[in-house]
C-alpha cells in the first residue's frame, strides 16, 4: 500500500475475525492516539471487498 499524496507514510492494520459490524475500537483509537505524537493520523474503518463490492457475510 502507498498513500497517493505522501511519501514515507505508515499503515497499521488491525483485523478482527468475528461477526461484529465494522466499527472503530478502543484498541484502534489507542494506537491512533499514540501515533498522533509523530504526525497526522487518519483512523478509518475499512470493509473487506472484492472488486468494487463489499463482501457479504465476510469475517471481520
Amino acid at each position: 500500500m502507498r498513500h497517493g499524496l505522501y511519501d514515507g507514510d505508515l499503515a497499521v492494520v488491525v483485523v478482527w475475525v468475528n461477526e461484529v459490524e465494522p466499527q472503530k475500537t478502543r484498541e484502534g483509537l489507542m494506537v491512533a492516539q499514540r501515533l498522533s505524537n509523530f504526525g497526522s493520523v487518519d483512523h478509518a474503518v475499512w470493509i473487506p471487498a472484492i472488486g468494487d463490492e463489499a463482501v457479504a457475510g465476510s469475517s471481520r
